[in-house]
């Protein structure tokens, strides 16, 4: 009867350890997380505000689960799930809107480049000034 008892207390232990240890576990909701001062937020993206919660600072925003801030261009980050979508994380230290794309909305969207705007190569500018050499000539 003792190893019976022994091992419902074991298991008793491990679930209440499971549920107290799951219900403090907040690495998942870096928004709303509840804080005393800066240091108990997230190390850069966010500030703790009057009602004691970590929030979005400055250029960083929101994802759309609201769960954690991405940065915006020029921001600080480590990974490009830390930047805006349609960014990376470049070299490690900066958000930078991706190929094809422009910063938008003073840096907290890229947008993609527009296919109507017809870029020509370099080297066209100069067809003008080509042209009228040849015929001074």
């Amino acid at each position: 009867m003792n190893y019976v008892n022994a091992f419902l207390l074991g298991i008793l232990t491990i679930v209440i350890s499971w549920i107290c240890t799951s219900a403090n576990d907040d690495s998942s909701m870096e928004i709303n997380r509840h804080c005393q001062g800066r240091q108990d937020c997230p190390e850069f993206g966010y500030w703790c505000d009057g009602n004691m919660t970590c929030q979005c600072a400055g250029m960083y925003i929101a994802n759309t689960d609201k769960t954690r801030c991405l940065g915006g261009v020029r921001q600080k980050c480590l990974y490009d799930d830390d930047c805006i979508k349609n960014a990376f994380c470049e070299r490690q230290t900066m958000c930078r809107c991706k190929r094809k794309y422009h910063p938008s909305d003073g840096g907290l969207v890229c947008v993609k480049n527009s296919s109507s705007r017809w870029s020509y190569p370099v080297f066209l500018k100069y067809v003008p000034i080509i042209l009228l050499l040849f015929r001074i000539s």
